[in-house]
């Protein structure tokens, strides 16, 4: 019953095109599958399909980072027990992103967009921390319209082909996931090498 209605609104999303894409994108459905199939067809412009979709999650992220902005410290983590549930963050995803957030700040909201699991959490940490809206959206935008554009390539290269899209899909998110983690990994040690660098010379000392 479930595979059919998003079967149903997949089909209806594809049919409106462009408007189809922005409602998508504007609600928590995944739109990478709708990016895809249109852009497989030659009529759409690959584009104007990113442009869509980045202008559709800027506005479905207004009411989440909106959100997060009314927590304090005490109550956003037992909202996040109870009616939060149905965003799929939880305390874990949660924490992760706000640190990540308080030190990245926009770099991690550009980035978060390649990783599905992550977006809704560094939307929410985002209004929670309270950082300049107007900033948080500029990087939201660029990071959805990037990764709009890859998937629409895929489904190009696939020409609609749903189970090619899905496999190429696949492909990249481990790809973007290693990227992305490769890249906090050697910010992160770069940032404490000085440390690490100290640590080694004292491992070396103690094995002679």
């Amino acid at each position: 019953m479930l595979n059919l209605i998003i079967t149903k609104l997949i089909e209806w999303f594809i049919a409106l095109r462009y408007w189809g894409i922005f409602i998508s994108a504007v609600g928590l459905f995944p739109t990478e599958i709708v990016i895809a199939i249109l852009a497989s067809m030659e009529e759409n412009n690959v584009y104007l399909i990113s442009l869509v979709t980045a202008l559709g999650e800027v506005v479905g992220g207004l009411p989440i980072f909106l959100l997060g902005s009314l927590f304090t410290d005490k109550n956003i983590y037992k909202w996040l027990d109870g009616k939060g549930k149905f965003l799929g963050v939880n305390k874990v995803r949660f924490d992760s992103s706000k640190n990540k957030l308080d030190k990245k700040k926009y770099l991690y909201v550009f980035l978060s967009r390649f990783v599905p699991w992550v977006r809704v959490a560094a939307t929410l940490a985002a209004g929670f921390l309270r950082v300049n809206f107007f900033k948080f959206s500029f990087a939201l935008f660029l990071g959805v319209f990037f990764n709009s554009l890859i998937i629409a390539y895929i489904g190009k290269l696939a020409a609609g082909n749903l189970s090619t899209i899905k496999k190429y899909m696949s492909i990249g998110d481990k790809w973007i996931i290693i990227i992305v983690f490769g890249y906090l990994l050697i910010s992160i040690s770069w940032k404490n090498r000085k440390r690490i660098i100290s640590f080694l010379k004292k491992s070396l000392k103690k094995s002679q």
